[in-house]
């Protein structure tokens, strides 16, 4: 009933307008630039000038927006862009995630527990989604 009275006439048409609706506010924020945002005028300096190799992933609202991470073309872009050939992302909560470049120095099982920690510390059990890092190739 809610394909018809939206003039949707197949599924896959429904799946292509949810992924539209779902990918069209995807953003991708450094680290920095949210430090900056939260401290304002308490930004140290310095630090501006450092690269964190940390972006947060989420929708424009912030709000509910890890779902971003299934947007495969965004991300193969952002990969491109920074030049990372695999990217890690941690789910920090159903409002985003962090993603951040994959080097040999870094284990999943090292990722697993930062994940597992934040989740236990900082997100409320509402909130969580898995404790596991997720690798993706590009």
């Amino acid at each position: 009933d809610i394909m018809q009275k939206a003039n949707i006439d197949s599924l896959s048409k429904l799946w292509t307008k949810a992924e539209h609706n779902t990918f069209q506010h995807t953003t991708i924020k450094s680290m920095t630039e949210i430090m900056q945002t939260m401290l304002g005028d308490d930004f140290p300096d310095d630090i501006g000038e450092m690269d964190l190799n940390m972006y947060v992933i989420t929708n424009d609202c912030g709000i509910k927006g890890a779902s971003a991470i299934l947007d495969k073309d965004f991300l193969a872009g952002f990969a491109r862009k920074h030049k990372w050939n695999k990217i890690a992302i941690l789910p920090s909560s159903i409002h985003e995630a962090i993603l951040i470049p994959v080097s040999e120095e870094i284990s999943i099982n090292y990722l697993d527990d930062m994940v597992q920690e934040v989740n236990l510390t900082q997100v409320a059990p509402e909130d969580r989604l898995i404790d596991h890092a997720i690798i993706v190739n590009f």
